[in-house]
């Protein structure tokens, strides 16, 4: 029960419910993903250089994926699927509030009184309506004659605030309601929210409204029109359809959500539109695009000498408030990167030729190598009390799984001599990343470029491994949905495996026990090297040193590396 919370505190109570449930929703989670990249991009501290912006711009991505985004899956906005499948666990209370947040309205209002610590009321500018606000984080912020544009949402008699995309102050009245009152009353539900600042703002906030009231408002000494329209006018319809072409061009041939830098960006685009104005078209009679509309602009008299096509990008980011940000993932965490390092290194500086028919290292040097490795794991040399002086390579689990690695990576090669070569440029690339970036890497190579079957010591397991290999975007799915620290037996992995409706009890606990041991040797003793998991072990032979897995659960750095791994998968088309 919510009954005595404030009004913000319930709003962001009801927010954060919505956006969990997207998060354990594989569909919906991906296309947030998928949405964030496309808003938020990676240089935080150049672009809300504050922990307090780069929480207003997060704020404005949650509010416009519950209430504006579509998705693809579902055809409905997440808010009307939240609905359909969670209603029933709120109270009638709850459930109306929630209900009533279909009714949201995004304008532009303007502050016609406050009351600090109560409320305060707010015409809507296209509507004229008004609206009384409780919203407790907002009256620190609103004044009387304020004005922004944003979201409220019913909340019981009144109104609640749920974001503000532009927050502006000192535009007159008068100013602001003309440049509103001629609007359709839909004319914002019709626009991106995210696109509200690259269409309001260009250099400022206040300069540039003024700026544009100006350009938009009719004129007496113009002849009723605005400047905007008389600039317009003296652009041919040819150069108008050839303008849009350009933009669609832009965006149909330009990834300009992998830019950061907005000058970059520029600099880009202007590239392409010097290419795409001075190359000569066939349906233009081999004439080019820029003398096409140089020809009509003499024949209409216009005074226009350039061709501005401006996009105005204000870039945003997630910044430290991305969930799968690896900036904090180390070598104890995750000892794999930098065992791997200490193998190329070696390489590096040995001459070793790997035997004929297996391709294995030569036993003596796997020694010496896995002697200097960090992984508390890696491989023992002694068997039942003796040190070994020889053996196949692939009864090292660790160190093969590492060269297997390493090969699939590009970091080595073997030349038709036999001989063990580093491709430096590719090695030299890894080492430049941090160290989570260079986990996240080799995390994926193990999973796709890596042939689980040849990290088998017997042919026992090799047909499960090239199932579970070929399979592993469902288990990926299945983990990322598992809480982080709680433990779990293999019993539901397993489950998520193999469990069909017409199964009987006795059949699963079967493979429960004949299939327990090959999951582990298979899937979960690489994922605790990787760090994506912990586990609680028992030694089952100790002259051997063989355990099993008893309980594992998901670290919360592992988390990170998941999700991280299922965002390739979807960037790849694996998972639609």
């Amino acid at each position: 029960m919510m009954d005595w919370m404030e009004p913000a505190d319930r709003i962001i109570k009801f927010t954060h419910d919505i956006l969990d449930f997207c998060a354990s929703d594989p569909d919906l989670f991906l296309e947030m993903i998928q949405e964030r990249n496309n808003f938020l991009t990676k240089n935080p501290e150049k672009y809300n250089q504050t922990e307090d912006l780069r929480e207003i711009a997060d704020l404005k991505f949650e509010d416009y994926y519950i209430y504006f985004y579509t998705s693809k899956y579902y055809r409905k906005i997440p808010l009307k699927v939240f609905l359909l499948k969670m209603l029933s666990q709120y109270n009638p209370q709850e459930q109306k509030i929630l209900k009533g947040f279909q009714n949201n309205i995004l304008s532009s209002f303007y502050v016609k009184e406050a009351f600090p610590g109560v409320y305060f009321i707010v015409e809507d500018l296209i509507s004229g309506n008004q609206y009384k606000i409780r919203e407790d984080q907002s009256l620190f912020q609103m004044k009387k004659n304020d004005y922004f544009i944003g979201r409220i949402l019913p909340y019981e008699t009144g109104y609640a605030l749920s974001c503000v995309y532009l927050y502006l102050q000192g535009i007159p009245y008068d100013a602001a309601k003309k440049f509103w009152g001629n609007l359709p009353i839909d004319f914002l539900n019709k626009i991106n929210p995210l696109d509200i600042e690259k269409i309001f703002i260009k250099q400022g906030m206040e300069s540039e409204y003024v700026e544009d009231n100006w350009n938009l408002t009719p004129r007496d000494d113009f002849q009723g029109k605005s400047p905007e329209e008389m600039v317009q006018g003296s652009i041919g319809p040819l150069e108008k359809k050839l303008s849009g072409d350009f933009k669609k061009y832009i965006l149909e041939n330009m990834s300009i959500s992998k830019f950061s830098d907005k000058d970059t960006l520029e600099k880009a685009i202007k590239e392409f539109q010097e290419k795409w104005l001075n190359k000569s078209q066939e349906e233009l009679k081999g004439k080019t695009h820029l003398q096409v509309i140089k020809e009509e602009r003499e024949r209409l008299d216009s005074p226009r000498k350039d061709f501005p096509i401006l996009f105005n990008i204000k870039p945003l980011d997630l910044g430290s408030q991305n969930p799968f940000n690896l900036d904090d993932i180390n070598e104890e965490d995750s000892p794999v990167a930098r065992d791997m390092e200490i193998f190329v290194s070696y390489i590096q500086g040995n001459r070793i030729k790997v035997t004929k028919k297996n391709c294995w290292i030569p036993f003596k040097h796997l020694k010496l190598i896995e002697k200097n490795f960090i992984n508390p794991e890696k491989d023992g040399f002694l068997f039942l009390g003796k040190e070994e002086e020889t053996g196949k390579e692939t009864r090292k689990k660790y160190i093969h799984f590492i060269h297997l690695l390493s090969r699939a990576a590009k970091f080595i090669y073997h030349d038709k001599k036999g001989y063990i070569q580093v491709n430096h440029k590719h090695f030299k690339k890894f080492t430049q990343n941090n160290y989570g970036e260079k986990t996240n890497k080799l995390l994926i190579d193990w999973i796709e470029k890596v042939n689980w079957v040849k990290l088998q010591p017997t042919e026992y397991t090799t047909f499960n491994a090239q199932d579970y290999q070929e399979n592993i975007v469902n288990i990926w799915v299945y983990l990322y949905h598992l809480k982080t620290d709680k433990k779990k037996t293999l019993v539901p992995l397993l489950k998520e495996m193999y469990w069909e409706l017409s199964m009987e009890q006795e059949k699963f606990n079967n493979i429960v026990e004949d299939l327990g041991p090959t999951v582990q040797k298979i899937i979960l003793r690489y994922l605790k090297w990787f760090g994506v998991i912990d586990t609680i072990e028992k030694l089952i032979f100790p002259d051997l040193g063989i355990r099993i897995i008893k309980r594992f659960w998901i670290t919360p750095k592992g988390k990170k590396l998941i999700g991280r791994v299922l965002m390739d998968f979807w960037e790849k088309g694996k998972i639609q």
